[in-house]
């Protein structure tokens, strides 16, 4: 394997299982959802979110309808004339 190392790594059975079922669901190698996987995590350390940005994280809670609130907005905004927001 030139330019490739092989891991042996342990997971808990629930991850491994998910891990397994994942990739066949998406037609991947195991070893190919890992390389994303660090890949991803390596493109995020060297593309930090802005801190303006990051401090915004978990202002709505995770279940919030984004669309409804959106609308809700625009709604309030353009139809009822209240042009503050």
């Amino acid at each position: 394997m030139a330019g490739q190392e092989q891991l042996t790594i342990q997971l808990p059975l629930s991850n491994a299982e998910f891990a397994k079922r994942y990739a066949t669901q998406n037609h991947i190698s195991i070893s190919d959802l890992f390389d994303r996987f660090i890949q991803k995590l390596k493109w995020e350390e060297e593309n930090p979110i802005d801190p303006g940005i990051k401090a915004l994280e978990g202002i709505l809670p995770p279940d919030t309808d984004f669309d409804a609130e959106r609308m809700e907005y625009f709604t309030r905004k353009h139809l009822n004339g209240d042009s503050n927001d």
